[in-house]
């Protein structure tokens, strides 16, 4: 029932008092522990007395456990001292992920201030046929094509509207010409005007998006949950690599 649980989770940190001391060697310890590994995580308690959760004059256990399936992150780990709880508390700090960059692609075009001018000076070689014009066409259709790339923008997020998107053009239109006149601080001026209110847009606007979709599924547990997995990144289930633990500290 455990295991079922923890594969539904794509990108999931699962923590909590268990009450299972991986310090013990029982067979039911063991099995639970490969039931972890087993549905694709990788517990990050450090298992040594020295780092246990739960400390009295007699025992030491660890019954609080980190577990995660999320991959091509480091996951630092500290034990610390509380007199809040007979539990120690335990401190998880996950390094950020490296965005991922759009992908390029190269593409041939034309440049059609090339292709004019070649027209102009082949013009009067053409003859009074269609064979002679198509030639002359393809001709310096091919003379006039250059090499060029592109960067794949993902697709466009379901709360942005044409006005963000004129606003992000007249940023972009902004940002071309001060970088062409570095002197112009009215220029400038008005690039950081656009830009801020780019910045408010896009935030006011995804905000009142996922807003609506929370109160619209108030009473559909499911599509709540997919909503709160879109706005985590929670899409592609991950290979069962072990994530990178850096460092095990006890404070």
């Amino acid at each position: 029932m455990y295991s079922s649980q923890l594969e539904k989770r794509k990108r999931a940190l699962v923590f909590g008092d268990f009450n299972i001391d991986l310090l013990k060697k029982d067979k039911y310890i063991t099995d639970y522990v490969v039931e972890v590994k087993e549905s694709g995580y990788e517990i990050l308690n450090k298992i040594n007395p020295d780092y246990c959760t739960r400390e009295t004059s007699k025992t030491k256990t660890i019954i609080d456990h980190i577990s995660t399936n999320i991959n091509n992150h480091t996951f630092s780990l500290s034990i610390i001292e509380s007199s809040l709880s007979d539990h120690k508390h335990l401190y998880l700090e996950v390094g950020k992920e490296a965005p991922r960059r759009n992908s390029k692609i190269n593409y041939t075009a034309i440049d059609y201030d090339t292709l004019y001018n070649n027209v102009l000076k082949t013009i009067d070689k053409i003859e009074n046929d269609y064979s002679s014009l198509e030639n002359c066409i393809i001709l310096n259709i091919n003379n006039s094509k250059i090499r060029k790339r592109k960067t794949l923008n993902p697709p466009q997020k379901d709360w942005i509207n044409k006005n963000i998107i004129d606003a992000i053009n007249t940023r972009n239109y902004l940002w071309k010409e001060m970088k062409r006149n570095k002197n112009d601080e009215e220029l400038k001026k008005l690039f950081r005007k656009e830009r801020d209110k780019v910045q408010v847009m896009i935030k006011t606007c995804k905000e009142n998006y996922y807003q609506k979709l929370f109160q619209d599924t108030q009473k559909q547990p499911k599509k709540m949950w997919d909503v709160i997995n879109t706005l985590a990144a929670n899409k592609i289930k991950n290979s069962p690599a072990p994530p990178k633990l850096v460092s095990d500290s006890k404070k």
